[in-house]
């Protein structure tokens, strides 16, 4: 199989990586098969793509009930540090985050639902794809202060590019979960 997949930390976020297939032309690489992804429960109905350049922090997001949404970041080109924050009331690891760093195709990470999520651009610039297992709803659109003190996200950037959308979110003392 040319995908291996790895369950991290914080139950149900996956790293799912593929193979590249490197000659002289350069490399050939799948980043979905729809048969593997039903293997692990996965069904994606919308894609989106964002283009960033570095220090940009974009996060942390997530859609309420029941329009929640699973999410398959996939980083086309460039590095990047993805955040995912266990919104789960009932999970041992509820209020946890966790930081990966993925770059250039060399992995992907599945979000399930339940997670609020956001990456910052470490390279220059960054392609990111999500691949969504529900449709984006603007009326369950939620979010957490990218830098709030309660979650102590370790950022890489020094001085964050941040929307002002971005910056008046909520912090996570000021959700009620």
């Amino acid at each position: 199989m040319n995908f291996t997949i790895e369950e991290l930390q914080l139950s149900g976020v996956l790293l799912i990586k593929s193979k590249a297939f490197h000659d002289k032309r350069g490399y050939f690489q799948e980043i979905f098969k729809d048969s593997v992804m039903e293997k692990i429960g996965l069904k994606f109905v919308q894609c989106n793509y964002s283009f960033s350049p570095k220090n940009v922090i974009r996060g942390l997001h997530y859609q309420q009930q029941p329009f929640s949404q699973g999410k398959m970041l996939i980083p086309l080109q460039g590095h990047i540090q993805d955040v995912v924050v266990d919104l789960r009331t009932k999970s041992p690891t509820f209020g946890q985050h966790l930081c990966v760093e993925l770059q250039d195709l060399s992995a992907m990470l599945f979000i399930p639902e339940g997670f609020a999520h956001g990456f910052a651009v470490v390279s220059e610039h960054a392609a990111v794809m999500y691949m969504c297992t529900k449709e984006y709803q603007p009326s369950a659109e939620c979010g957490i202060k990218f830098d709030d003190p309660d979650l102590n996200i370790p950022w890489k950037p020094q001085t964050p590019i941040v929307s002002s959308k971005d910056n008046s979110l909520p912090s996570w003392r000021e959700l009620n979960f």
